[in-house]
């Protein structure tokens, strides 16, 4: 078993089914790129996978993004390969990350050690398989497992993201037909 300097279990390298849990807006931070500083708004996307922790829980992979759909950012064309289809202008200005939650996908993981700790890494994501039921977020005791950071009693998000919107199909359909993209 791996564990991280904070007897964490990562999650496990390899391909998974996954479930969007939480979109997180992690506020503005000052950052120094090349000798500047800069302020970065980011957000954190948090999943659930289908692999199971030694406890019996599931699994959470976590990504952090600048929040920015520019061309040159890492979160759109994740969101695009998420998605299968690349962005419109109109989607774009509309886009609400809050659709996110609930929405299905294959995540591939990857372990990076630092040190004494074993970093699991989202490297990639796509749509689960065509006709493929998408992983369920998972209750226990007839409530969530994951509690949404926003939803949280000492929630400190900054901003937070807003109230939460109903997830949409259960099984992806077709990429030919913007009607069951899932965002």
């Amino acid at each position: 078993m791996l564990l991280t300097g904070r007897n964490r279990e990562p999650a496990p390298a390899g391909q998974f089914a996954a479930v969007c849990v939480d979109v997180v807006d992690l506020g503005a931070h000052e950052t120094e790129w090349r000798g500047q500083a800069r302020i970065r708004h980011t957000c954190r996307l948090v999943w659930e996978l289908e692999a199971a922790r030694a406890d019996g829980r599931r699994h959470l992979a976590m990504r952090t993004f600048t929040a920015s759909l520019d061309e040159k950012s890492a979160l759109r064309p994740f969101l695009e390969a998420w998605r299968g289809k690349p962005f419109t202008a109109d989607e774009l200005k509309g886009f609400d990350a809050e659709v996110l939650v609930g929405v299905g996908a294959q995540l591939q993981i990857v372990h990076k050690t630092v040190g004494d700790r074993v970093y699991a890494n989202v490297n990639a994501i796509m749509l689960p398989a065509k006709g493929q039921k998408w992983l369920e977020p998972a209750v226990i005791d007839g409530k969530p497992a994951y509690v949404r950071v926003k939803d949280r009693p000492a929630a400190t998000s900054a901003g937070g993201v807003g109230p939460g919107l109903e997830r949409g199909r259960d099984v992806y359909e077709d990429p030919e037909d913007d009607d069951d993209l899932p965002f």
